[in-house]
């Protein structure tokens, strides 16, 4: 039966399906886009609340009594973990090295790791230690091991604690 309101004959009731999907799917892309932009805001939110909360986290870092001494590198430790021996270069035959904080002060409970960077680019990070125990004045070291040996150039090692960067030393293997 056709539509007494409609002249040309058309059946309305037939195209009705069709005309409410096209309506609903326009909503819905309008919904889509404006809600994009909102997301783009969520995102930069989120990332000045990460940037804030990390200068919180290095903010508490020092007050909670975090305190780190001069970062060196050596190719040895004596038996309390210090350096001996102290350089800023090793030979290209070097198949390890330590990275020590010397006469360091670490909370109980505070993760610590050495991320290695050569020539700007990090190459490693060692896995992270937690103390169970409070250390005052102590040295803090790690060992990076090479089953051959180091590339050549330009080195930093950083210590990174509780997800924050700390004190970092620069040195080269030639």
């Amino acid at each position: 039966m056709k539509s007494t309101n409609n002249p040309q004959g058309i059946d309305i009731k037939r195209f009705l399906p069709i005309i409410v999907l096209v309506v609903l799917g326009a909503i819905v892309l309008l919904l889509t886009r404006s809600g994009s932009s909102d997301n783009d805001n969520d995102i930069e939110a989120t990332a000045t609340q990460r940037v804030a909360t990390q200068q919180v986290n290095q903010d508490n870092a020092s007050d909670a009594g975090i305190v780190f001494g001069n970062v060196v590198v050596s190719e040895s430790v004596d038996r309390d973990g210090c350096a001996v021996n102290t350089t800023s270069s090793f030979n290209s035959d070097t198949s390890q090295f330590y990275v020590v904080a010397e006469e360091s002060t670490i909370p109980a409970n505070t993760e610590v790791f050495v991320r290695l960077y050569r020539d700007g680019q990090p190459v490693e990070d060692l896995s992270p230690i937690t103390s169970a125990d409070s250390f005052e004045n102590t040295c803090i070291n790690f060992v990076f091991e090479s089953t051959s040996t180091f590339e050549s150039g330009n080195y930093e090692a950083e210590f990174i604690v509780n997800g924050n960067p700390m004190n970092s030393v620069q040195f080269e293997i030639n």
